[in-house]
């Protein structure tokens, strides 16, 4: 006599989610991704690289670009970090330093050269976090990027 399975038209729902996951997980779903979004405006180039995806309690780096691709030289050039995209995580560390509001400070930068932000961050709170990165030269806004960052459990 051969055994009989029984299976509840419930449990295919549970065997379909468990076969999901592998899957999903082949295909690259889950994996760490890094994205880069570059910005052009009055000259001024600014791009940046950043996790769009991230594990909780992975430490990876995010840095900014900015580039004067003009004849002349800017000065008093600042790149701020939004507080809400900061605040899903944990040891942040700003090169070069930063004040208090999340703020990096350039006092020129030459015709055709680049000045750089790298910023080490880990992931603290799971899902999504979406912030903003700006700008400004002598205190009036010239670039404006979105950034979202995934946080996996």
């Amino acid at each position: 006599m051969k055994p009989k399975i029984k299976v509840w038209p419930f449990q295919w729902i549970g065997y379909l989610f468990l076969l999901t996951l592998p899957v999903l997980s082949i295909f690259g779903y889950f994996d760490e991704n890094m994205m880069t979004e570059k910005t052009e405006s009055h000259g001024l180039e600014m791009s940046i690289n950043y996790p769009s995806k991230l594990r909780y309690g992975e430490m990876e780096n995010l840095r900014i670009e900015v580039r004067n691709n003009t004849k002349e030289i800017f000065s008093h050039i600042s790149i701020s970090l939004s507080r809400n995209y900061l605040e899903n995580f944990e040891e942040i560390t700003f090169t070069p330093n930063v004040n208090k509001d999340y703020l990096v400070s350039f006092e020129s930068i030459p015709k055709n050269q680049s000045r750089y932000v790298d910023i080490q961050i880990k992931g603290k709170k799971f899902g999504n976090s979406k912030g903003q990165v700006m700008l400004t030269h002598e205190n009036r806004k010239i670039i404006n990027q979105s950034i979202k960052t995934f946080i996996f459990p």
